[in-house]
């Protein structure tokens, strides 16, 4: 699934404003690129391979104290070069399986039988559900201050919600402060995008962006949602 999207993704970079002459020529399979680009992974596997051999080599010849060996069994053991294949049989396969799906989209967009609305259509659908470690709920202070460090993480100010009933009303209190930063506002709950579309009808003007932002608000030492972050701190 994760190749289909990002072949259509590419399918509809391509799609607007090109002509199909250059569509065409965007998704041909280039052969050659893709070899070199396989050729590579196999002999980075390779190299790992060959490194791995060393280290053991070192610790059979050198010897550990502190290693004990537990237990041995042959019998459920696999040759490590039978797993390197495998994953470079994997990758390979992978590769060609996306360039083959990527061709025969094009294909059917020159035919007529795919539009770039069905491909927006379907591409909008994979972008949800949007899930979050965060957590909808009142934050034990209004306010967390942010030190120089943290500071420089925040590119620019940004509000965090989800569609569920607090961080609805939560926006609708501090809308006019939102606007009046013209802050973007990260939706990192979201089930579906009708819900989407609905919460553009009530906040008309305001830019909503489906994404989880779980791993910036980590390192910001933030756990909840909704709240507007600066880069003087978090705000709720």
């Amino acid at each position: 699934m994760k190749n289909v999207v990002r072949v259509l993704l590419s399918i509809v970079v391509v799609s607007f404003g090109a002509t199909a002459s250059d569509s065409v020529q965007v998704l041909n399979l280039d052969i050659e690129s893709q070899h070199h680009r396989i050729t590579g992974m196999e002999d980075r596997m390779d190299e790992i391979n060959r490194a791995f051999r060393q280290s053991v080599a070192d610790v059979g010849v050198i010897g550990r104290k502190d290693l004990k060996v537990l237990s041995i069994s042959e019998e459920n053991s696999v040759p490590l070069e039978d797993l390197v294949e495998d994953i470079d049989a994997g990758v390979a396969a992978e590769t060609i399986q996306a360039e083959f799906e990527r061709r025969e989209l094009a294909q059917q967009i020159m035919d007529g039988k795919i539009t770039v609305k069905d491909i927006e259509r379907f591409v909008v659908s994979n972008m949800y559900p949007v899930t979050t470690k965060l957590q909808s709920k009142r934050a034990l202070s209004d306010v967390l201050l942010f030190d120089e460090e943290k500071s420089a993480i925040v590119p620019e100010s940004f509000v965090v919600i989800g569609v569920d009933a607090y961080s609805l009303d939560w926006l609708t209190v501090n809308i006019e402060e939102v606007k009046r930063l013209g802050t973007l506002i990260y939706v990192s709950q979201i089930d579906r995008h009708e819900d989407m579309l609905a919460l553009r009808q009530l906040f008309p003007g305001f830019d909503f962006v489906p994404v989880d932002v779980y791993d910036l608000m980590k390192m910001l030492g933030v756990d909840h949602y909704p709240v507007l972050v600066t880069k003087a701190g978090a705000f709720q």
